[in-house]
């Protein structure tokens, strides 16, 4: 990003028109210096977005001026920090810049058009030229907090991002349903967080392969319902998380927190957990029951995080021994899914200066992101299991759900070898769309589908990659013709040349193989 001029006090909004955003870029008062970062944004994107530089340069009406905008840049050498915004500590006043910290901390405000609600975040730049793609670290705050938590608790992850060369990105996860610093991983806050790392990828030059989370009670559960909500490479998934006794269980949490904060819950998910049950489903990780044991048939999106590596952090006093209880029921799912690289790491207690020893305290900082380091995305999984809460890609499939507001779920295996695709038990899928060729699959060569059906509507599965119509299409050994325009639920196949895609159309619920060739 080239270099912006000197700002000074006051505020301006800037639009944001690829990314339908406002950008509210708010400047403090004294001597700050605006940023500097040469960064491009990464080479990958899902497309179209306004990154932070078009957007200063944007005209303002046609009589802005520059020096009028701009995010304050603190540095260590005016040995100053800050907040430009608070929410649940206003009265807080932040010390000074720790020394080892260097780069640049922004502080921006940013209008999100999905909830037409404001998300606060820090984002830390690193002072070095970019020679290449950087890994970024998103770090997630606890409850009744805002996103300052990670700079006046946890400040060794400024210190760290500074010394990896890192970026780093603290969220404030605004809630927009009751208190703004309360979210325990809503969809409004997660409308938030994926708005802000998209907004980081059209910026800056960011290792998408090497974006990472850490988080602490319940930003540790925000951190992992993150990433197992969102697979898609092209938008930002997180290649591995740390998770400090996280809220991973959240109608657990509704039975054994304290009235407030149940009441709270209730507020952000529209009723108990007796009520709107797929909201509180989505939000978390795993299902307990009424005495805090794994729910075996139990919607657990923590299945997505089959091959995330997961670290989980927790303290053998932490006063909350649900949360203790959460972390250890969390890694006996984790263990169970086989493949997973999840480690547990129990913390004796008489952490110093650790109020009822649940604090960052706990954690390792340095260590943490050491083992961050040594992680980067699986961003082509051969075989899973996904849980799906709504219309995205997942990996390297894209999802059409049926039934919106429900989950829909299939499994997944990739036989490069033999050129095969299985996939099973697909339930609530309207489509399945793919491109072999992203699977490590040939459309050169003759390619296998092999799949069954759960529910009669059957699902359709979209290949892309075909420039030419296949010569022989075969459903278990039998040729068929091409039946395009038949019934949405008929079993048959069609070529779309515009869009380069074979669509199969299956709803048999024993096992079918239909090759193509």
């Amino acid at each position: 990003m080239s270099p912006l001029p000197r700002s000074r006090p006051g505020s301006i909004s800037v639009r944001l028109t690829s990314l339908a955003t406002v950008l509210v870029l708010i400047s403090c008062s004294g001597t700050a210096k605006v940023g500097t970062d040469t960064g491009s944004g990464a080479s990958e994107s899902k497309g179209g977005g306004m990154t932070l530089e078009r957007a200063f340069q944007g005209t303002l009406g046609g009589g802005g001026n520059l020096n009028d905008i701009g995010p304050a840049q603190i540095t260590q050498s005016q040995a100053a920090y800050a907040w430009l915004t608070s929410v649940a500590t206003p009265t807080e006043i932040a010390p000074l810049l720790a020394a080892g910290v260097g780069g640049t901390i922004l502080n921006y405000s940013v209008f999100v058009e999905a909830t037409q609600g404001v998300e606060l975040f820090s984002l830390f730049v690193p002072d070095s030229p970019p020679s290449q793609p950087r890994p970024l670290l998103a770090a997630f705050h606890g409850a009744a907090t805002s996103h300052g938590d990670i700079y006046y608790r946890a400040l060794d992850f400024f210190v760290e991002a500074d010394q990896r060369d890192w970026f780093l990105i603290a969220p404030l996860q605004a809630n927009l349903t009751g208190p703004m610093d309360v979210s325990y991983a809503s969809v409004q806050s997660q409308l938030h967080v994926e708005t802000l790392i998209e907004l980081i990828l059209d910026t800056y030059a960011i290792d998408r392969d090497r974006i990472y989370g850490a988080g602490f009670s319940m930003g540790g559960g925000n951190a992992l319902s993150y990433a197992a909500r969102h697979r898609d490479r092209r938008t930002g998934a997180l290649a591995a998380v740390v998770n400090h006794t996280g809220s991973v269980a959240l109608a657990d949490i509704h039975a054994n927190a304290p009235p407030s904060i149940a009441a709270v819950m209730e507020v952000i998910f529209g009723g108990p957990p007796s009520g709107p049950v797929f909201e509180w489903q989505r939000s978390s990780l795993i299902e307990l029951d009424a005495a805090g044991s794994l729910l075996p048939q139990g919607k657990h999106m923590a299945k997505n995080l089959q091959h995330v590596p997961v670290q989980t952090w927790f303290n053998s006093q932490d006063m909350f021994g649900y949360l203790r209880n959460q972390a250890q029921q969390f890694s006996t799912f984790m263990q169970s899914l086989g493949g997973t690289q999840h480690q547990m790491i129990t913390v004796p207690g008489g952490i110093p200066l650790c109020a009822g020893q649940h604090c960052w305290g706990t954690l390792d900082i340095g260590s943490a992101c050491d083992w961050l380091a040594l992680q980067s995305l699986d961003s082509n999984p051969g075989a899973g299991t996904v849980l799906v809460d709504r219309d995205s890609r997942w990996a390297n499939f894209d999802v059409k759900q049926r039934l919106a507001g429900a989950f829909s779920s299939f499994e997944f295996t990739i036989n490069t070898a033999t050129n095969e695709l299985l996939v099973r038990f697909p339930r609530n899928v309207k489509s399945l769309a793919c491109r072999p060729a992203k699977l490590g699959l040939s459309v050169g060569a003759p390619l296998v589908l092999r799949t069954s059906s759960a529910e009669s509507a059957g699902t359709a599965f979209e290949m892309g990659g075909y420039s030419n119509a296949p010569t022989s299409v075969q459903r278990n050994g039998v040729a068929l013709g091409a039946t395009c325009g038949g019934a949405a639920n008929a079993i048959g196949w069609c070529y779309d040349a515009l869009a380069e895609t074979v669509t199969i159309r299956e709803t048999s619920n024993l096992s079918v193989q239909w090759r193509i060739q």
